[in-house]
């Protein structure tokens, strides 16, 4: 009898190792889920933040344009003044707005209202930078104004759906 009590117990402790075993194996698995899980979050976040500058830096790169414009064109110690210079004007010089490069390309688009400048650049499908130009009264500037008459320009870039916009004070 004492002989079988014997056994018992020890079949019953090969049994429990094996409890034991997974019991600690699935602490390691939820561990492990948990660490990955925490690494695709940051990473999403990383990828939106990217995302996010990218289409900061086109806005700023759109308005740098715009500005040079209205710096070449509106100065009168400038060579290139020219006072009857239309917003529209910019989209018809693109390769010199856009530094010559060719790696862009702008358009006046007249609707949907209001009307707006869109520059695409490095070959985009769609415009990655649409420009708004204002003056003294609350309403977007038709593309046909002149560029003496713009306050107040908005840039707004694109990069695969997120979009940021930046804005600045021009002329007097």
């Amino acid at each position: 009898m004492r002989k079988n009590n014997i056994k018992n117990k020890k079949l019953k402790k090969k049994g429990s190792v094996l409890v034991y075993s997974l019991i600690i194996l699935s602490i390691m698995l939820m561990g492990g889920l948990a660490i990955s899980s925490a690494a695709i979050l940051a990473m999403k976040g990383s990828i939106s933040n990217d995302k996010s500058v990218q289409a900061f830096q086109l806005a700023e790169s759109g308005l740098e344009i715009v500005l040079k414009d209205i710096k070449d064109t509106q100065d009168p110690t400038s060579p290139q003044f020219d006072n009857s210079y239309k917003i529209e004007d910019i989209a018809n010089n693109s390769t010199d707005a856009c530094g010559g490069a060719g790696e862009c390309s702008a358009s006046c688009k007249t609707s949907p209202d209001p009307d707006e400048l869109q520059i695409t650049f490095f070959g985009a499908l769609d415009p990655n930078v649409v420009m708004k130009f204002e003056d003294d009264s609350p309403a977007y500037l038709d593309c046909d104004k002149l560029l003496s008459d713009v306050k107040r320009i908005t840039s707004i870039g694109t990069f695969e759906g997120v979009s940021r916009a930046i804005g600045t004070i021009a002329g007097n």
